[in-house]
């Protein structure tokens, strides 16, 4: 889970889950801030504030953070538009 961790960078964009004490926060989607060292966990900013509190702001592990939209590969090869997608230009 380190090279998971790994990713969660500020900026990144995430989604919420397996929360067992919260459960609904998961399927909720925020942007990475900062990781709190102390805790262990990410700073996420949610899209729009949630709940009866209107929370904004979650503290959540990094087990419990998906990334929104994974990096590609870097091996992961261009298609040619002009060949319809059939024909590979060049790995990454």
């Amino acid at each position: 889970c380190a090279d998971a961790d790994a990713l969660l960078v500020p900026g990144v964009e995430v989604i919420i889950q397996g929360l067992v004490k919260l459960p609904d926060f998961n399927g909720l989607t925020g942007i990475v801030q900062s990781l709190d060292a102390a805790t262990g966990r990410h700073d996420v900013l949610l899209d729009g504030p949630q709940g009866q509190c209107a929370w904004r702001w979650v503290k959540v592990k990094g087990e419990n953070c998906r990334l929104k939209i994974p990096p590609p590969p870097p091996t992961a090869p261009t298609l040619s538009p002009d060949m319809g997608g059939a024909r590979v230009l060049a790995a990454r």
